[in-house]
């Protein structure tokens, strides 16, 4: 097992981090208003702002007023706000959504998310309120509404289902790379491969459609230098049942939920097991994955058909391995249920940070490494059917946001802990 060791997180140079993130990010959401609602400078300081805002309010008399509060006392680079339908006076299928920041008096990106909600994404410095106002109403310009969260099924890539957004991008491995040469690679694996982006734009379709393999070289956009093989990546999930490790195979069916400008969802299910025999008593895996924007990590949620009576822990792993370059500069927290790996520097191709981190509620009992060094977070043993939800995701150091261990470390602890604070909405 290669060392682990806990690495003091350093806070200085995160918090630089997270106020560069929180300017950069303001910057990119933020559009100006043109027509009616638009003037020179405006911003927070502008008075003209308070005037727009009343003139909308005398517009839209019925438009619900939201107040968004960051709870705690650290910066929140990018966090999605959900916010239902049933509590605004406004229809999913409304083409004239405006969501407006009341701070600047701009409209900021939303999205619906096919599940009962309205979606937007703003930074938040420590313990800031925003104020929203969501009407409807043609002469408001609208926000760049450009899906930048997108998932997808790849088969001219021999089968990957990919995603990506503004920050990351990832793939799992399907049927036909599983196949023997020539039609495939003879890979069987559940392990998550990370794409390094150094744009904000998605660039993983063109990358993997162009059929000449360039994605392995830097051409402006980013690359694809992450080793997978047998291991588990970036997330892949693992089970360890009296002694000895489980995996599944490859992803059988895969179905695009939703995307959008703030979030893209998406199923995977994984039916068979590399085991003999290809089967495991928990039976099939049915994998939920989210990833919003400006998020370096992704939301999955694993449930599996069967159930075992034999007594199990299961988890996410993370890679690493000196074998597949992962070997880096490692911080944990069992307590906190978070692992992030700050890779070496692999020269012009820089460093890739990558992390896993357990949901609120499912603490972490305790790490372990499997046979291919990869350390996984392993919840309490259990036997009934398994249910478990987890984040996992990267960054690379030649984006130019996360340049060393200590940010990399900052940011996932603070991503840790703003899972288990969520902001505080009030609808009005």
């Amino acid at each position: 097992m290669p060392n682990v060791s806990t690495i003091e997180v350093q806070p200085r140079r995160g918090i630089i981090y997270a106020v560069f993130q929180y300017f950069a990010i303001m910057g990119a959401l933020l559009l100006p208003l043109s027509s009616a609602l638009t003037a020179p400078g405006v911003d927070d300081t502008n008075p003209g702002v308070e005037q727009k805002l009343r003139l909308l309010r005398e517009r839209h008399p019925k438009a619900k007023h939201i107040t968004v509060r960051n709870t705690l006392n650290i910066n929140r680079p990018a966090e999605t706000i959900t916010l239902p339908w049933k509590d605004l006076n406004i229809q999913p299928d409304d083409p004239h959504i405006r969501v407006i920041h009341c701070q600047t008096a701009m409209p900021i990106p939303h999205q619906d998310d096919q599940e009962g909600a309205l979606l937007a994404s703003l930074p938040f410095a420590p313990r800031q309120t925003h104020l929203l106002l969501v009407i409807s109403d043609s002469t408001v310009p609208s926000a760049d509404l450009t899906p930048v969260c997108q998932s997808m099924h790849i088969p001219e890539r021999m089968d990957d289902f990919a995603w990506e957004n503004d920050k990351m991008a990832a793939r799992a491995y399907g049927p036909r790379v599983s196949e023997p040469p020539p039609h495939g690679e003879n890979l069987h694996s559940s392990g998550i491969d990370i794409f390094n982006k150094s744009v904000t734009f998605p660039v993983v379709r063109q990358w993997l459609t162009a059929g000449d393999e360039g994605y392995h070289t830097n051409r402006g956009q980013g690359m694809d230098n992450y080793k997978v093989t047998n291991g588990r990546g970036c997330g892949g999930l693992g089970i360890l049942q009296k002694g000895n490790w489980f995996y599944t195979d490859n992803w059988t069916t895969a179905k695009v939920i939703t995307t959008g400008p703030i979030r893209t969802t998406f199923q995977l299910t994984y039916k068979y097991w590399l085991t003999q025999g290809r089967t495991h008593p928990l039976g099939t895996e049915i994998r939920r994955v989210s990833l919003d924007r400006g998020h370096h990590l992704a939301r999955m949620q694993s449930t599996f058909s069967g159930t075992s009576d034999a007594t199990f822990q299961i988890g996410p792993g993370l890679d690493i391995s000196a074998s597949r370059q992962h070997n880096g500069a490692i911080a944990l927290s069992l307590a906190d249920a978070w692992i992030a790996n700050f890779e070496p520097k692999q020269g012009k191709k820089g460093s890739i940070a990558t992390a896993i981190v357990l949901a609120p509620g499912q603490a972490a009992a305790n790490i372990s490494t499997d046979a291919t060094d990869c350390l996984h977070l392993l919840i309490r043993p259990r036997t009934k059917q398994p249910s478990v939800t987890w984040y996992a995701g990267a960054a690379w150091s030649n984006a130019g946001h996360i340049t060393d261990a200590a940010i990399w470390h900052t940011y996932v602890k603070n991503f840790a802990a703003a899972l288990k604070a969520p902001l505080s909405i009030k609808i009005n």
